[in-house]
């Protein structure tokens, strides 16, 4: 690696307790180039991926990193960023049909040609990995539960590439303001619920500005980009698209009352009750404007945790929560990082398999060692949340991050994954109707899917 001071750390410095990987010996692979591909996106180019320093603390540990496990293995890495999130699979696609070998481990979307990819014969297993050490930190145990069929898995998630949790801004003015609950309380005491949240939103809605019209200058309950967010309000009620029966096999699962009910729930929350304001969840890039918590006119906002470095400028001081569960029954929270995560695919073209698995096994474990401390301590921890009781959030966050086999493959699937999301979009709660109209081809659709995993 890279010390602070700025000097070059030669592999034969490289000591016990720094190397990579506890089952990794040094090598020296004549300066062999193992590269990744990923769309060009802004946060990984933020927070994964960097080719210099500059003397940023997230950035000089991504170069750190790959200059640590370049000097212990003797390769060279290198990452393509290139077009979006739907360029990926024809990218591999490519790489596997013309047997050129160009890039050696993939980041995907979470479900745009996931399923593609394994359907059409373009990925290896992972499982049949040697060097990869799925019982380390560094790999995500609930990722390696939920997505391996059959002894099967072409999709894995580690701290290489850290998901982007979605979480809940709370104003901590408001709260005292209108004397609500205190949410760190209700988080600690189980009671954080879709219920508690639309009660407390509705305690604050007001047409603050008095002309009879409720718009972007009054105040809501809950504040929110549109769209894919609310998947994580599924995931969080402990609902998934396929659950595991008794024999272990998947079959549907997300048409059954709890989902309706909570569907029910969420609709009257969001396209009902006037407590909810919804904006363009393309803001970023589209110029719609938004009511962010950092305007002071909304109790809560769902975000995504990596957009949180663009509220350090906020005065508004404001707390973390998870998304809440279904009702104080259900014995945990669940986060997901839905859309914004990255599942690790292996082409099956790559040439040097072993080589490759050494390589990503010791960007996991030096992820795992040096990256995320500074991803979740400074970038988050000390830059974004206001106080301890968020850092401890944002570690029940991360412990209780969840993976749903049928979200991932939804594209293949009937669109299965995203009902949820097009009734809430569509204000529509027609919902056991709707899914009884699909069930039959979806479960078509599925058991398609996992003949790939026979």
């Amino acid at each position: 690696g890279t010390p602070d001071d700025g000097t070059e750390t030669s592999i034969e410095s490289v000591t016990e307790a720094e190397k990579p990987g506890p089952a990794l010996e040094r090598e020296d692979n004549g300066g062999a180039v193992f590269t990744t591909y990923s769309s060009d996106r802004d946060f990984y180019r933020n927070y994964f991926f960097t080719d210099e320093q500059n003397g940023d603390a997230m950035n000089d540990a991504l170069y750190n990193r790959d200059k640590l496990v370049e000097d212990y293995l003797g390769v060279k890495i290198e990452h393509i960023l290139n077009g979006t999130i739907s360029d990926v699979m024809p990218s591999v696609q490519k790489t596997v049909m013309s047997g050129d070998d160009e890039f050696q481990l993939a980041m995907t979307h979470c479900y745009v040609g996931v399923a593609e990819m394994a359907t059409k014969g373009y990925l290896y297993d992972w499982n049949n990995l040697g060097y990869c050490d799925y019982t380390q930190k560094w790999w995500n145990q609930d990722c390696i539960e939920n997505l391996t069929v059959n002894g099967k898995n072409y999709y894995m998630v580690s701290d290489f590439v850290v998901p982007d949790m979605n979480c809940i801004l709370f104003n901590k003015q408001m709260i005292d303001e209108f004397s609500l609950e205190n949410p760190y309380t209700l988080v600690d005491d189980g009671k954080w619920t879709l219920d508690k949240l639309s009660e407390m939103a509705s305690k604050v809605t007001s047409d603050i500005n008095g002309d009879g019209v409720f718009d972007i200058d009054d105040r809501y309950g809950l504040a929110a980009p549109g769209d894919w967010y609310w998947c994580s309000f599924l995931h969080s009620s402990g609902i998934k698209v396929v659950s595991r029966n008794d024999k272990g096999n998947y079959e549907l699962s997300i048409g059954g009352e709890r989902t309706v009910s909570m569907v029910e729930k969420l609709d009257q929350l969001v396209n009902r009750s006037g407590d909810t304001f919804l904006y363009s969840y393309l803001y970023e890039t589209d110029g719609t404007e938004t009511l962010r918590i950092s305007t002071g006119r909304c109790l809560v906002q769902v975000e995504a945790i990596f957009l949180m470095n663009t509220l350090r400028g906020s005065t508004v001081e404001y707390g973390i929560l998870p998304y809440p569960k279904y009702d104080e029954n259900q014995k945990q929270y669940h986060s997901t990082s839905l859309d914004e995560f990255s599942l690790f695919v292996l082409p099956i073209d790559v040439k040097d398999k072993e080589m490759s698995a050494i390589i990503t096994e010791a960007l996991c474990a030096e992820s795992y060692k040096k990256v995320v401390p500074v991803f979740y301590d400074t970038a988050l921890k000390t830059k974004a949340a206001r106080d301890d009781a968020s850092s401890e959030i944002i570690d029940l966050i991360r412990d209780s991050l969840t993976f749903d086999f049928g979200y991932l493959h939804s594209n293949s699937v009937n669109g299965v994954g995203h009902m949820f999301v097009n009734w809430i979009r569509n204000n529509n709660n027609n919902i056991a109707s709707d899914y009884d109209k699909a069930k039959s081809a979806t479960e078509e659709k599925l058991a398609k899917v996992l003949e790939i995993y026979r």
